[in-house]
């Protein structure tokens, strides 16, 4: 989903500032690299339960994501008749690319629950910095931005682990992220041969919400 706004008293007297709302249908493989070590501390004695502490590194390289349809309006200064258009329509080519890097670094705590001798139960807690980087490509009005923030993750992770040989276990697992991160970024026109034109800095901010759940042999 692509929103633009303009806000500026004297423009939003007769224009609302949402002036552009468009859907397209995107996908994008994501490349994931964690690397992570993992201590686990004294029980003393405690069978049932053991705690661990986790410090590790992951990167998340998304894209690129690209747009070929359109589906919604634009309205005000983004037409020229400053009338809502409504547009629903497909293209040969991309009109929209989009993709986003996160450079995390985390630490965190964990607790199993040995719940019987075959099954155990194991939670992570993980907080951490966030360095992320996006490059937004409006084809169809040449305009190029990159956005540089920083912020915080937080992830949540539960595994249920069962023992079927002492070679062989599988477990069912859910795993939950939320990124939030702050920053600027920097706007460009383009013309045909890629030469830019300096627009602007604005805020920027860079989200993400992820959830998996599969299973692992």
């Amino acid at each position: 989903r692509d929103r633009d706004w303009i806000t500026n008293d004297a423009i939003n007297y007769y224009y609302d500032e949402l002036m552009g709302d468009t859907d397209s249908d995107v996908d994008s493989e994501v490349d994931i690299l964690d690397l992570n070590l993992k201590w686990y501390l004294d029980s003393a004695g405690q069978d049932m339960v053991q705690f661990n502490v986790v410090a590790g590194y992951q990167n998340q390289k998304w894209g690129t994501f690209e747009a070929r349809n359109l589906d919604g309006y634009y309205s005000g200064l983004l037409t020229e008749s400053g009338r809502r258009q409504y547009i629903n329509e497909t293209y040969d080519s991309p009109i929209l690319t989009y993709k986003v890097t996160y450079d995390m670094i985390y630490g965190g705590v964990g607790i199993d629950f040995n719940i019987f001798k075959d099954f155990t139960i194991m939670t992570q807690f993980n907080l951490g910095w966030v360095s992320a980087e996006d490059e937004d490509d409006h084809v169809l009005r040449q305009k190029y931005a990159e956005g540089e923030t920083d912020g915080a993750m937080l992830d949540l992770k539960a595994d249920f682990l069962f023992t079927i040989t002492d070679s062989f276990h599988f477990s069912l697992y859910t795993y939950f992220k939320t990124i939030a991160t702050e920053g600027t970024q920097t706007q460009w026109d383009y013309d045909s041969s890629g030469r830019r034109t300096f627009i602007d800095e604005v805020d920027d901010e860079i989200t993400s919400e992820q959830f998996m759940a599969g299973v692992k042999f």
